[in-house]
């Protein structure tokens, strides 16, 4: 069962539009001299060590920025046993961590690990977000996070009239969050980030849609 969507997976047949896309996406630049990045480059096979020594390193807590970001450009080179281990860290991801797999296609990644990521194709073009949708979500989020857990729930049920009313919310607020990433990364956008993506997961598995958005509504911050 797909539990969780915590992670973005790349996919182009292009190495360099891969990095390119992860650049766009990375709330922090892909330097490799940052501490709090941490790249994967290889185009030889990727052996489970790369993982261990991955989720190692995550478990840190961040030196100079607000997230930790992994970006493996060539997933798709990883072995079974290490696609295995990596899997672990996508259903629980440490705190602050922004992991993005880049690969030529899905079918070399094992199903579990697509269906806990985010696809993005390199060539898609980037959504854009409405200025006034923007406004609506940001100011949302900010009575939702000054508000009590009843006045929470109560905002929720604003959204839960169908299914789609709340599928729609939350495919705005990632698209904001994103946006919020890029230009003004903190560790409160990324985990609210994971917890919308997660009821989008929620919801798509057709859980109760008042629950699910009162969970959401309760856990952001």
């Amino acid at each position: 069962m797909n539990q969780s969507t915590t992670s973005i997976l790349i996919v182009s047949s292009s190495t360099k539009k891969r990095h390119q896309k992860a650049q766009e996406l990375s709330p922090i630049s892909l330097n490799p001299n940052n501490p709090d990045v941490f790249l994967y480059a290889s185009d030889q096979v990727l052996g489970i060590d790369i993982i261990k020594d991955l989720r190692h390193s995550l478990q840190k807590k961040p030196y100079q920025e607000d997230i930790k970001v992994a970006f493996i450009q060539n997933a798709h080179l990883l072995t079974i046993p290490a696609q295995n281990a990596l899997l672990k860290t996508l259903e629980e991801p440490p705190d602050s961590t922004l992991i993005i797999l880049g690969a030529i296609n899905t079918s070399q990644l094992l199903p579990t690990i697509v269906s806990r990521c985010h696809t993005i194709s390199a060539t898609a073009k980037r959504p854009q977000i409405n200025t006034e949708k923007s406004r609506e979500v940001a100011q949302l989020l900010d009575q939702v996070t000054k508000s009590d857990p009843a006045q929470r729930i109560t905002l929720a049920q604003n959204y839960t009239k169908s299914r789609q009313i709340a599928t729609n919310l939350c495919r705005s607020l990632l698209l904001y969050l994103r946006h919020q990433l890029r230009h003004s990364p903190s560790s409160n956008a990324i985990t609210n980030l994971q917890i919308t993506q997660k009821t989008l997961v929620r919801l798509d598995q057709n859980v109760n849609v008042s629950l699910t958005l009162e969970h959401l509504f309760l856990h952001l911050f």
